[in-house]
């Protein structure tokens, strides 16, 4: 079982507490792993490693209670743009390059 984080805030507040933690980032995040606000981040291996990515049948990161990391999932799909929006009103996060 995971905790979902939609802000900076409750990553951390989640991560204290000894939470597995997945969040969302934008479509655009190109960031495969970086550390944010004493908490280290890593994005889904199926989403960061493009042509080269591992099925999530075959890696279940996100799966492991004892990670010593947050695991990031880009929006995808159909509504990324809309949600790429809502994340930005819940917390303008510095993109990849910023």
């Amino acid at each position: 079982m995971n905790v979902s984080a939609d802000t900076p805030e409750q990553v951390v507040e989640a991560v204290r507490a000894g939470w597995p933690v997945v969040t969302t980032v934008a479509s655009t995040d190109t960031r495969r792993r970086w550390r944010e606000g004493g908490v280290e981040y890593v994005t889904c291996p199926n989403q960061s490693m493009g042509e080269r990515g591992v099925a999530c049948n075959a890696c279940f990161l996100c799966q492991k209670r004892d990670r010593p990391f947050v695991v990031a999932f880009r929006h995808h799909g159909p509504g990324a743009k809309r949600a790429d929006r809502r994340l930005e009103e819940l917390t303008p996060l510095p993109m990849a390059g910023d």
